[in-house]
């Protein structure tokens, strides 16, 4: 038998009275009819220990797939939501995009709701999966974020600035301007007459000079 035109064989010379070829380590022989050096399947703690007689490569188990170059059933994080690709050096983990980790438990990328801004707190509400958004916030499905809800603020256009990419501001009707640290739009006292500043904590009234009083149904 000419041994060196089996893959997975040692330096054995060609030899009409072989019948058996020097493996690789970590490979077997498999006498007639395959006449093989395969990988000890069996070994492979992601395979059934079976192998393909026609090419000696590794049956897998399920959302697993042989690699040729390490000779090792390793996952197909393509099979998997939310999964990029394997981690070097690993053989059943994946990476996962943003918002995403990878558990070893359940072979599945979780949403990680401790890392995406403007949560309550890192508790995955399992009826999405989404995460718990803190007021006026609500969850974008498309980008797994909290996203600000303009259409729930009162004095918007119902729509955020397309200038602001941080996802903080929302466009203010006529006469408001948006105030960053309460998140809503204020009355722009500056518009009415009369008048030096607006009233803490009320976004639709201000502060007149002496001797006016605001009425608020005029403003």
């Amino acid at each position: 038998m000419d041994c060196s035109i089996v893959t997975n064989t040692g330096t054995t010379p060609p030899n009409d009275q072989l019948e058996a070829c020097t493996c690789v380590p970590g490979s077997i022989w498999v006498a007639k009819p395959t006449l093989l050096c395969v990988v000890n399947c069996t070994s492979d703690p992601n395979s059934p220990g079976t192998f393909n007689s026609t090419d000696g490569r590794c049956d897998c188990n399920q959302d697993f797939e042989f690699n040729d170059a390490e000779g090792i059933c390793k996952i197909n994080c393509g099979n998997f939501p939310n999964a990029n690709t394997t981690i070097p050096g690993t053989v059943d983990t994946c990476t996962c995009i943003t918002q995403y980790t990878w558990n070893t438990s359940t072979f599945s990328c979780d949403l990680n709701c401790a890392g995406v801004p403007h949560t309550v707190n890192s508790t995955v509400d399992p009826a999405g999966p989404q995460c718990y958004c803190i007021d006026k916030y609500t969850w974008d499905v498309d980008t797994s974020t909290c996203k600000l809800s303009c259409n729930d603020i009162v004095n918007t256009n119902n729509i955020r600035d397309p200038l602001v990419e941080n996802d903080t501001f929302c466009v203010c009707s006529t006469d408001f301007l948006w105030n960053l640290t309460t998140l809503q739009c204020d009355y722009d006292c500056s518009v009415a007459n009369n008048t030096n500043s607006s009233v803490p904590g009320n976004m639709e009234m201000c502060v007149c000079n002496v001797p006016y009083d605001w009425n608020v149904a005029t403003k």
